[in-house]
């Protein structure tokens, strides 16, 4: 009798980790809630070892537990992979935010701060030229009125 409850048991274990397994893979593709796959993902992991331990000291069958557990890892891993990515674009956003209200609130664009800066240092370049020819005419001009 006790086997038999064991049996229902780690076969229930078995489904439960299958059908859970499937509930994470599916809800870890879905963009923006992916991410949200990992918490039944965990659970389903939980689940599927602690069937696979029963059906090991009991010598059955493991088959619906390691096909449950695998099903979770896949969906787990893909959900902490959305994560990541989510994170990552969230960094990069916050960054961009920031740099685009330093510079009067204007949008983030690289090519933009380049060419500004390449502006900027060619019309200091243009200035000092100027100067510079402006000192040495002015040299030039002392010159010949002191030789006249």
């Amino acid at each position: 009798m006790e086997t038999n409850v064991q049996f229902k048991l780690i076969r229930s274990l078995g489904i439960a980790g299958l059908v859970l397994g499937v509930i994470t893979l599916l809800i870890s593709f879905i963009p923006c809630l992916g991410a949200y796959a990992f918490i039944p993902g965990v659970v389903t992991i939980g689940i599927s070892t602690t069937g696979l331990v029963l059906a090991r000291r009991q010598h059955m069958q493991k088959t619906i537990l390691v096909a449950g557990l695998i099903i979770a890892l896949i969906g787990t891993a893909t959900s902490f992979g959305w994560a990541l990515y989510m994170n990552n674009v969230m960094s990069k956003d916050a960054i961009e935010e920031n740099i685009g209200t330093e510079n009067g609130g204007s949008d983030f664009s690289g090519q933009d701060d380049v060419k500004s800066l390449l502006n900027e240092s060619a019309a200091k370049d243009s200035i000092k030229r100027e100067a510079s020819e402006q000192d040495s005419l002015n040299a030039l001009r002392q010159d010949q009125k002191e030789s006249k």
